[in-house]
């Protein structure tokens, strides 16, 4: 059970660089993705598939699991331009905000706005591990990418499973 969570919501700095480092050395270890028009960004990535039954059988999961979502603003710094098919998120969660219940003062300032280009969301068993993961992928986007906010996570064992907490810390790398 991967327990320790930790998101990195970052901005890209260098469009060219991060498709570079995404293809070469972050596809490799994305655990699991289906294929989404924002594989258009490398085509080689195609070639990559993961199963959702390995990813079931605790057995065969990766000691730490990384995975990576973006934001329009994020498909727009990469030139990734096609409609995602909801006119509500084209202008970011900050812009729903209202429309959620959820006031604009509640809004932590670094992820106000569309700056939010993508995170990546990295779990495992200890956070040793997800710290460890989190330095590597600090060490190979470097300068592409500038991180905006981190949020640590922990889901809790039996009797209060479902009942997750988190702290906020926020970095920059």
């Amino acid at each position: 059970m991967k327990r320790k969570q930790q998101l990195v919501f970052f901005s890209i700095a260098n469009a060219t660089a991060f498709k570079s480092k995404l293809a070469t050395n972050i596809a490799p270890i994305i655990t699991r993705y289906r294929f989404l028009n924002i594989l258009m960004l490398a085509p080689e990535l195609t070639k990559m598939v993961f199963s959702a039954q390995k990813m079931m059988n605790v057995s065969t999961q990766p000691l730490v699991a990384v995975n990576i979502a973006f934001s329009q603003s994020g498909l727009n710094a990469l030139s990734v331009n096609d409609d995602i098919g909801s006119s509500e998120l084209t202008g970011g969660m900050y812009a729903l905000s209202p429309m959620l219940g959820d006031a604009k003062s509640n809004w932590l300032p670094q992820l106000t706005g569309t700056t939010i280009h993508g995170v990546f969301m990295i779990v495992s068993d200890t956070t040793a591990r997800v710290n460890q993961q989190v330095t590597a992928l600090q060490n190979t986007l470097g300068s592409s990418i500038v991180t905006r906010h981190t949020l640590l996570g922990e889901s809790r064992a039996s009797p209060n499973e479902g009942k997750e907490s988190a702290h906020l810390e926020c970095t920059r790398w």
